[in-house]
């Protein structure tokens, strides 16, 4: 099968770039586009293949089966392209979905380490609305805290009312009675 090739010397016009390119005017601002696209259409033409039943036909194939094999060729050509633009897009879109995923671990980091120092916040806040420290001055025989012989430590020590111990003692004595009482029966 036959693919004419027009050869030029790099950095030579064309014929056909040199006709497309007559009617350019230098000065235009869009003349660089212009010239890219007469490139395009260049380069395309170029690599156009260009077929001849008399020259090409083996086989003894007829006129029908020819130009299907020409379709066949072309089509399959087509897909070749349709390929490799699909294959770099691809690639492109998996560029993306790494930059995307780069970019969510980053976000997903910052938001942790932002829950971590929220919940530290939060629990200094807590800490400092709930366990103030004052100062009370206490005579020493009136707090029922273990003395050490050599100094009484009283950063363990809190106050309670004298009714909630009281309570707590009736309570106590309650449950006693009630457990002598079943014991009494028992026996």
């Amino acid at each position: 099968m036959g693919k004419a090739k027009r050869t030029t010397a790099p950095g030579e016009v064309s014929q056909r770039e040199k006709e497309l390119s007559v009617n350019l005017v230098i000065l235009d601002p869009f003349s660089k586009a212009d010239r890219s696209r007469i490139k395009e259409i260049v380069k395309e033409e170029e690599e156009k293949e260009y077929y001849d039943f008399e020259k090409d036909n083996f086989a003894g194939m007829t006129k029908e089966d020819f130009d299907k094999l020409i379709y066949e060729r072309e089509v399959r050509i087509e897909m070749n392209k349709r390929k490799e633009s699909l294959e770099k897009q691809i690639a492109s879109l998996q560029e993306y979905i790494d930059f995307l995923e780069e970019e969510y671990n980053t976000v997903e980091e910052n938001y942790q380490q932002q829950v971590i120092g929220q919940k530290k916040a939060s629990d200094r806040i807590n800490k400092i609305r709930y366990n103030f420290e004052t100062v009370v001055y206490l005579k020493q025989g009136q707090v029922e805290v273990p003395q050490l012989p050599v100094a009484t430590d009283y950063k363990d020590a809190i106050l309670i009312q004298q009714k909630a111990i009281d309570d707590e003692n009736a309570k106590i004595i309650q449950r006693g009675d009630m457990k002598v009482d079943l014991l009494k029966k028992i026996s």
